[in-house]
């Protein structure tokens, strides 16, 4: 534990307190990340996999919707809905997102986890039996998506906040402080206590472990971790070697490059400083693909990083990601500018 906590400023998980007044994002991001970027990109995704289709069968239908159906998700609402539906306030189809009870567990000296229970839901307009037929099939479709990508926490359509300079992913540990989401059960049909209106839709419950850190001298303390390996032995003894292997270490960092600027051919050779570098990590200039991955990366220390641009199609600025062994990633945006 810190010698001298700094109880002016605090962590918990990606919330920094005291929230900074006035704000320059909106009170969600600030206060609840975990909810503001679960909200963010479960709205990209649906728009990724299910949108064009959904805004198809929408237009096709012999009597269609009013208001009709431009994207998979009209609006996004952070709290449980279900009190509201019939008061007129939402657009449809709609992505909510809420927290449902929290637990402090794994309390140590020095930190603790938040395990929380999210409630989401993706819900369609009211319906009748024939537009219930046309439309009702794509919340399968839905839950799917969310389903597969909301565990791995990355997809490669998705720049957090929309920016094109950010680099895809990991959204949950990077923007939102989460160490790890668990989906546990799915409700499907119309949503209960809305009278004579049929609101079809899909509910679902998650669990989500936030880590919380004490702070010291005005800034959140991180334990530099240790990675940890364990064997499995069965009753006879029999073993199977380096089944779990657990990761403490934090994500790194990138602080700066030594060189910023090189030609679109690449060849640039150039030093990463920074903090948590682990042997074996990578390097990637723009997207997190092979095509945008350096050449000749040497991890000198923890703190440094030796390698030499690929090459790019265009020219432009953009940022530099570490991704280390464990999957953690480190970015600096706008970091390499090619001419």
């Amino acid at each position: 534990m810190p010698t001298s906590p700094d109880y002016g400023v605090h962590k918990v998980a990606n919330t920094t307190l005291p929230l900074v007044s006035p704000g320059t994002q909106s009170l969600l991001q600030d206060a609840d990340p975990a909810l503001f970027w679960m909200l963010d990109f479960w709205a990209s995704i649906l728009a990724t996999y299910i949108g064009t289709r959904l805004v198809s069968a929408a237009g096709a239908m012999a009597a269609p919707l009013s208001p009709v159906i431009t994207q998979a998700v009209m609006q996004r609402y952070p709290w449980d809905p279900s009190d509201f539906l019939q008061d007129g306030q939402f657009q449809f189809p709609l992505l909510a997102a809420w927290r449902q009870q929290s637990d402090a567990t794994q309390l140590t000296a020095a930190w603790e986890h938040d395990k929380s229970v999210f409630g989401g839901a993706y819900i369609l307009p009211p319906l009748n039996a024939g537009q219930m037929e046309s439309l009702s099939p794509i919340l399968s479709a839905a839950w799917k998506t969310i389903r597969k990508l909301t565990t791995q926490g990355f997809d490669p359509s998705y720049f957090p906040g929309g920016a094109s300079s950010a680099t895809p992913g990991p959204w949950s540990a990077a923007y939102a402080g989460i160490e790890e989401i668990g989906l546990r059960r799915v409700r499907w049909g119309r949503l209960q206590n809305t009278g004579t209106l049929i609101f079809p839709g899909v509910s679902w419950e998650l669990d989500c472990y936030e880590r919380d850190m004490y702070a010291e001298t005005g800034i959140a303390d991180k334990f530099a971790g240790a990675d940890v390996e364990e064997d499995l032995a069965a009753d006879d003894q029999t073993v199977v070697p380096n089944l779990i292997n657990i990761s403490t270490q934090q994500a790194p960092t990138v602080a700066s490059l030594s060189v910023t600027a090189g030609p679109i051919a690449g060849g640039t050779s150039t030093n990463l400083t920074g903090t948590l570098f682990l042997a074996g990590a990578k390097v990637y200039f723009g997207n997190i693909d092979q095509a945008h991955q350096a050449t000749g990366v040497v991890v000198n220390s923890a703190t440094s990083i030796t390698c030499v641009s690929p090459a790019v199609s265009g020219a432009g600025t953009v940022p530099v990601t570490v991704v280390n062994p464990d999957g953690q990633v480190g970015v600096l945006k706008n970091a390499f500018t090619y001419s």
